[in-house]
């Protein structure tokens, strides 16, 4: 039997449940589950919704208790199908990239390598609860040992699993800059959470120097200011706009700016600080509405607004290979036991976690269903 923390109802409390344990065949793979990262989303999978701004929301009708969340995986091999490989080890440790898709060979994103964009049915995803047992449960089946992910040498042990979502998501978002910036001080990113201080390590990595940042938080601003990072107060976001484009070569704002929050104050003032060309690249997921502005001086700016959620599975081993090359500090972290889901996702959906929740999978006696 496999073990699970399972939504009952939406909104409602966790329960622990249990269900045949799965027997993987052909090219399938179960994963014993021995981390598993709660992302923001799982709030909004609980919810039932994604909140569309101005009062309205997007109802997930697909979406039936009982499931299982969690998409942030880590764990080790248990049992294999008979066509996976001999190198993939019983008991060897591996990240599930979560953004599986349908991959049927007529999907016009699975078909490219976008399986984190597929939104058939068939699609066999982690990130829906629904589909398949998510990270939340003791063990989860992959469809295909491909999905497996070697994060030896990159990342430590118990961390892997948040980086399949929040640690892609942020290094995704920057490779949509485009064209790149010349230097990471051409970069402003907005909100200091879990996402976007990773952005802000990786920014560091891939262009080498340390970005602008604008948050309210006067904690999050002054380890963004530690590090070296430009940082201004996004309280006021008029006299925001104005110090962020005072900090740019000829006053004409940055090459890119990252929204992880998603709120309709952020979302214009990146969209505000941009200079012609420059791209917007929205990450939050808190309700805001497409930045106003007249067509004509968008046009004539150029500029660009991109939307991203995660990142495909060759983004994801790029990812990996650059972690192996630089020491980068993780997101701020904690563990909790899978025991403590349910409080943990409360938790989380109140604002008391910083950065990443991370479920150790340490189950004791459980009543059955």
């Amino acid at each position: 039997m496999m073990r699970c923390q399972a939504c009952v109802e939406f909104g409602g409390s966790l329960e622990t449940i249990e269900l045949p344990l799965p027997v993987p065949k052909g090219r399938e793979v179960l994963v014993r589950v021995t981390h598993a990262g709660m992302c923001h989303s799982d709030c909004h999978l609980h919810d039932g919704y994604f909140n569309l701004g101005g009062g309205n929301k997007m109802k997930l009708t697909a979406l039936k208790p009982p499931f299982t969340l969690g998409h942030e995986i880590e764990g080790e091999v248990h049992a294999k199908g008979a066509d996976v490989p001999g190198d993939i080890l019983v008991g060897g440790a591996y990240a599930v990239y979560p953004w599986l898709g349908c991959n049927l060979p007529e999907c016009p994103y699975c078909s490219v390598g976008s399986t984190n964009l597929c939104v058939s049915p068939k699609s066999t995803k982690f990130a829906d609860g629904n589909s398949m047992y998510g990270g939340y449960g003791s063990h989860v089946l992959v469809p295909d040992f491909r999905w497996l992910l070697d994060f030896r040498g990159a990342l430590q042990p118990g961390l892997a699993g948040i980086y399949m979502c929040s640690g892609l998501t942020a290094f995704s978002a920057l490779k949509k800059v485009q064209p790149p910036p010349l230097a990471a001080s051409e970069l402003l990113i907005v909100g200091l959470g879990g996402l976007g201080l990773q952005a802000v390590h990786f920014a560091h990595a891939m262009f080498g120097g340390w970005p602008m940042v604008a948050d309210m938080d006067a904690g999050a601003c002054k380890v963004a200011a530690d590090l070296g990072c430009l940082v201004v107060d996004s309280g006021d976001a008029k006299a925001c706009t104005k110090a962020i484009r005072a900090a740019t070569p000829g006053r004409q704002g940055v090459a890119g700016a990252l929204d992880f929050v998603g709120a309709q104050p952020t979302v214009n003032l990146c969209y505000g600080a941009l200079r012609g060309g420059g791209t917007l690249v929205t990450v939050g997921l808190f309700g805001a509405l497409l930045p106003t502005a007249p067509l004509t001086m968008h046009i004539l700016r150029q500029k660009n607004i991109q939307g991203t959620i995660t990142g495909t599975l060759d983004e994801c081993k790029e990812m990996l290979e650059l972690l192996k090359t630089h020491t980068l500090e993780p997101p701020p972290h904690e563990f909790r036991s899978i025991k403590d889901a349910n409080s943990a996702l409360m938790d989380l959906k109140a604002g008391k976690i910083t950065g990443r929740c991370i479920l150790r999978h340490d189950w004791d006696g459980v009543a059955k269903i």
